[in-house]
């Protein structure tokens, strides 16, 4: 279904100039790439500290590799399965949890981002309906300060009506044999000082800033420019579709929001947003892929020294 809304955008939209599309910026594709192995690592921590907040264990290297794979197949299989089911199965595996409880922090992970995300949409919303540009980023500025906040009073209360929606599914699922013959599904919700819950959320403001830089060379590898306080209005609207989509690394919807955001808020022509698009596709796959290959070819090594010290004993 992704891949066949994509098209139909890129139909509707138009195919932009082949020639444009071999003048690709090699400078702005090297930092987009740059930029998504910074995203997975911002991850990759702020997932290290859940995880350690439930009593478990997890090497920064470990937890990097881990995301950079999944997040590879994420692009290929639905999101959510690849993603949440992948890292859930691999620490059930190699952490000696269940399944539920591991994927249980994982979402609580993504929770931060939908948190950040929903707070800053009245921003995005009231920049993309024509506010003056300063309303709009002020609006933006205190909803940051108002999630830190929200956070510091609440502390692991910030989890509760998750919790308790996953608790409720978990129930459901146990009516089901299959479901509950394979999955244990008593969790242990992170409880986690007030200190590393405002550190999950600073790491999830870098995090969106990365994005930004990200989204800027996405831009500037087709010879486009859009200023930088522009994304940061429209990335929260762009960010939280990707965040709510099942498909495959967002593949369709992402594409619409970005299409009715930057047909509101920039002069940018049919095909120009198509030739976007496509290089904003590109470098999701080549980012994801670096990473990917490179975690996997660090596991492989580390894999090798271990059989040839056992084969030295």
């Amino acid at each position: 279904m992704g891949v066949a809304i994509f098209c139909v955008c890129i139909a509707v939209l138009g195919m932009p100039d082949k020639t444009i599309l071999a003048k690709i910026d090699v400078f702005w594709l090297c930092v987009a790439i740059i930029s998504q192995a910074l995203l997975i690592t911002f991850v990759a921590a702020r997932w290290r500290m859940l995880l350690a907040s439930a009593q478990i264990s997890l090497a920064m290297g470990a937890a990097w590799r881990m995301v950079s794979i999944f997040t590879l197949v994420s692009l290929i299989l639905p999101r959510d399965l690849a993603d949440v089911g992948g890292r859930g199965f691999w620490l059930a595996k190699h952490i000696n949890t269940n399944v539920a409880a591991a994927c249980h922090l994982t979402l609580c992970d993504r929770l931060f981002e939908l948190f950040l995300f929903l707070l800053m949409l009245p921003a995005s919303f009231m920049f993309l309906a024509g506010a003056p540009f300063s309303v709009s980023f002020l609006v933006a500025g205190v909803s940051v300060i108002v999630g830190a906040v929200s956070i510091f009073i609440l502390q692991n209360r910030f989890f509760f009506f998750f919790n308790l929606a996953f608790a409720v599914f978990g129930k459901l699922c146990s009516y089901v044999p299959f479901f509950r013959e394979r999955i244990d599904w008593k969790i242990t919700p992170p409880a986690a000082p007030r200190e590393r819950l405002l550190a999950a959320y600073g790491l999830t403001l870098v995090k969106f800033f990365v994005t930004v830089v990200y989204t800027l060379a996405c831009f500037k590898i087709v010879g486009f420019h859009l200023d930088w306080t522009a994304i940061i209005l429209i990335l929260p609207a762009t960010q939280l579709a990707f965040l709510i989509s099942f498909a495959p690394g967002g593949l369709g919807v992402v594409e619409l929001s970005w299409i009715a955001v930057l047909k509101t808020a920039t002069a940018l022509s049919h095909a120009d947003i198509s030739l976007y698009l496509i290089a904003q596709r590109l470098c999701v796959t080549v980012g994801s892929a670096v990473c990917a290959l490179s975690a996997l070819a660090i596991s492989s090594g580390r894999a090798s020294e271990l059989k040839s010290g056992d084969r030295s004993r």
